[in-house]
């Protein structure tokens, strides 16, 4: 390798060095004269100017540039330029001291110019009223309004989301939904489009249900405040905000939790009885429902849990709910020589009660599952609860394998649509009884006798799924 090519690749690799560095870090070498650059503010310009030309620039560069052409600093003075510099600044800026920046050399611009009127980025909110027992969608909430304006900001897609506040004003925590969620606190979040410099919103209208609030036990005070961020950048655009105060009514639970006003006492006695909350790990209740066919019952807990217990009538009693074997009686009756002898009937242990739903007339599930912690847990009748992983596909009996499980429910119902539906973990998918195979009858152990199966009362359709397949 001769002495010309060896000082060719050592060029191309200064080259390569020069131009992996930020423009705006070269730029300052030469404005200062440091680390061996030469001062030069043509130079420092030309890094400047290149740097602010691509799409999305260091915004130091922005700053810097923007300066110089507003003080005639190394060029001539260039209020245009520092105006567009400015204005470019304040669209990208990603925080509030940024666009102060911004702001502050719009006004000096402004100034300069002989104008006496200036554009600030920002927001105003200027009232919150609240209207309450509003439907809709099938949904009982309250809708928050609100008038308020946005300057600066023109052709900007802007976020509008009401935060809400405990009754000493700290932020109300223990979201319950994802989708009224933000910062572990209920929220609800709206959009809109500024298409003036200044654009004011008379009546903005939010709309959040009552199951999506955390109520504390007993009658407590709430407040709403309205906050506004640019959307394309995540910067906040209002520091301060109006509260509009309500009142929020909640219950007290069995486990140690609270619910809002959409509860029924009734709802925690079930829980009581039947949660396998302590088993699969859900710790505080927050909000609990009943479906709308009435047979499952739906609870919320703190740390993500959702909890079904559901029911269908017992298919070895009808619901009636004595023991078939015994009559209700709780004995069986063996004749001796003219003399009937009683004897303790072995399927209900003398109880009379029916055996397979120890007299409750129902049988009863549970299907629990967490979206945080991708863990679920399920109970059919008679058997132990497992605790399984919903990305796990070889659980005994199905897998969650198939989506992403949206506890978003519509009245209480597990109803996900599209790529939120799973596949249901106790027919694998097929809709099939579990129990009996889709037979729709099961063998009495005790009598011999073929009885309708427990779990799908006959029909051989998976109870958990409803035949469906899916949760």
């Amino acid at each position: 390798m001769n002495k010309k090519t060896i000082l060719l690749l050592l060029a191309a690799t200064l080259s390569c060095l020069v131009t992996a560095q930020n423009n705006y870090d070269i730029a300052m070498k030469y404005y200062y004269g440091s680390s061996g650059y030469s001062q030069s503010y043509e130079r420092a310009l030309q890094y400047l100017i290149e740097e602010c030309n691509k799409q999305n620039p260091d915004d130091r560069a922005l700053i810097k540039l923007c300066g110089m052409y507003l003080m005639g600093e190394g060029t001539s003075v260039n209020l245009d330029g520092a105006e567009r510099l400015a204005n470019k600044l304040k669209l990208i800026a990603r925080d509030m001291a940024t666009a102060s920046i911004a702001d502050d050399y719009l006004e000096e611009i402004s100034k300069k110019k002989g104008s006496t009127t200036i554009t600030k980025l920002g927001a105003t909110i200027e009232k919150i009223w609240l209207e309450h027992n509003v439907s809709k969608n099938g949904e009982k909430g309250m809708m928050i309004h609100s008038r308020f304006s946005v300057n600066g900001l023109k052709g900007t897609n802007i976020q509008v989301i009401a935060f809400f506040r405990d009754s000493e004003r700290n932020p109300l925590k223990g979201g319950i939904i994802p989708e009224y969620t933000m910062f572990d606190g209920p929220c609800v979040k709206g959009e809109a489009n500024a298409i003036y410099e200044n654009s004011l919103w008379e009546d903005y209208k939010l709309f959040i249900p009552y199951k999506a609030l955390p109520f504390a036990s007993g009658k407590n005070t709430y407040y709403v405040r309205i906050y506004i961020r640019n959307k394309q950048t995540g910067v906040w655009l209002n520091g301060n905000s109006p509260d509009a105060s309500f009142v929020g009514t909640g219950y007290k639970n069995n486990a140690g939790g609270v619910g809002n006003n959409q509860q029924s006492i009734a709802y925690m006695d079930i829980h009581s009885k039947y949660s396998q909350y302590k088993k699969f790990g859900g710790d505080r209740v927050v909000r609990s429902e009943k479906d709308t066919d009435g047979k499952d019952y739906v609870f919320y807990y703190a740390n993500g849990w959702v909890e079904r217990i559901g029911y269908d009538e017992c298919s070895n009693c009808h619901g009636r709910p004595t023991c078939d074997y015994c009559g209700g009686k709780g004995y069986t009756e063996m004749w001796i020589i003219s003399n009937a002898v009683r004897t303790t009937c072995i399927p209900c242990k003398g109880s009379g009660g029916c055996y397979f739903c120890n007299g409750e007339g129902v049988s009863r599930f549970i299907d629990a599952r967490n979206e945080r912690t991708r863990l679920g847990y399920v109970k059919l009748p008679y058997t132990g609860g497992t605790l399984v992983s919903l990305d796990d596909n070889k659980n005994t009996g199905g897998s969650y394998n198939t989506g992403n499980y949206n506890p978003n429910l519509s009245s209480g119902n597990y109803t996900p649509s599209g790529s939120n539906k799973i596949r249901c973990h106790s027919c694998g998918g097929s809709g099939r009884c579990g129990f009996c195979g889709g037979r729709g009858e099961k063998r009495n152990s005790y009598s011999g006798n073929l009885n309708d199966c427990d779990m799908c009362r006959g029909g051989g359709v998976c109870s958990l799924c409803r035949g469906k397949g899916v949760n």
